[in-house]
């Protein structure tokens, strides 16, 4: 999965299955050898668009251990792993 050629790739998305304010995402990127985690955060600005958060990881199961616990902080809602060809 992972081009040298193409620098970081998106490995693995989640959606919390809201719209608008409420909605969430967290995204698992790779270089072919770090791992990285990415999530919007808080309300839109002026522009629209929130912040992105993110947190370098050394291993894929950190990034994907930091994923989980971000998901478990907000039990309510409908995580869901985004289909691939949504993420691309």
């Amino acid at each position: 999965m992972y081009d040298p050629a193409v620098g970081w790739i998106k490995d693995v998305s989640w959606w919390n299955g809201l719209r608008g304010q409420e909605q969430r995402r967290i995204w698992l990127y790779t270089d072919g050898t770090l791992w990285r985690v990415e999530a919007r955060q808080g309300p839109s600005g002026n522009n629209g668009e929130r912040p992105i958060w993110r947190s370098p990881t050394g291993t894929e199961a950190e990034a994907h251990a930091l994923a989980a616990a971000m998901r478990a902080r907000n039990p309510g809602d409908d995580w869901r792993e985004m289909p691939q060809a949504w993420i691309e």
